[in-house]
C-alpha cells in the first residue's frame, strides 16, 4: 500500500527511507550530483537523521 499525501504531479519529488544498512548500496545506484549532495549533507542513515 502506498501511502499518498498529496495529488500525483509532474513536480513531485519522491522521498527515499534509507538506513545505514542500505545507504552503500542506494548511494551506487544514484547519479553524481545526488550523490554529491547526500555525502556534502553528512547523512549516514542514522536513526534520527534526514
Amino acid at each position: 500500500m502506498t501511502l499518498t499525501f498529496t495529488p500525483p504531479s509532474p513536480d513531485a519529488k519522491p522521498i527515499h527511507l534509507v538506513g545505514p544498512d542500505e545507504l552503500s548500496a542506494w548511494m551506487e545506484d544514484q547519479d553524481d550530483g545526488v550523490r554529491a549532495w547526500v555525502e556534502g549533507a553528512g547523512f549516514s542513515g542514522a536513526a534520527g537523521s534526514l
